[in-house]
């Protein structure tokens, strides 16, 4: 049983007797016996992880730090990606839409035509 020796316990001490709790609930539940050690064994886990102490090297704290430079610079990578697919997209689409247009004109000047020789065809025959 953990003790608390202050009056305001942090956060993630009352986590970690959160977890303790839903471990022993978990034995406790009308699952199988597989299930829930694995639930028990997860939470179990989870509350040893906060209670553990949290003394950070400088080299932890570099560490850190240059962790959260690159997932910035991902996200920024994957964002201008995202950007360029999607210009990328609009742009496929507005020369699909220009391309309809000319093959819409074509159409209507191959109909002209058509019917243009249609009736010298006309004009021939009945001449």
């Amino acid at each position: 049983m953990m003790h608390l020796h202050a009056l305001n316990p942090s956060a993630r001490t009352i986590r970690a007797t959160a977890h303790k709790a839903m471990a022993f609930a978990a034995l406790r539940a009308p699952s199988s016996l597989a299930v829930r050690l694995t639930r028990y064994n997860h939470h179990i886990q989870r509350a040893r992880e906060l209670t553990a102490p949290t003394t950070k090297t400088a080299e932890d704290i570099l560490s850190a730090r240059l962790l959260l430079i690159e997932q910035a610079k991902t996200s920024d990578l994957l964002h201008h990606h995202w950007s360029a697919a999607f210009g990328a997209v609009a742009a496929l689409r507005d020369s699909a839409l220009i391309g309809l247009e000319h093959y819409r004109a074509l159409l209507a000047r191959i109909d002209a035509t058509a019917e243009a020789r249609i009736s010298e065809l006309e004009e021939v025959c009945h001449g």
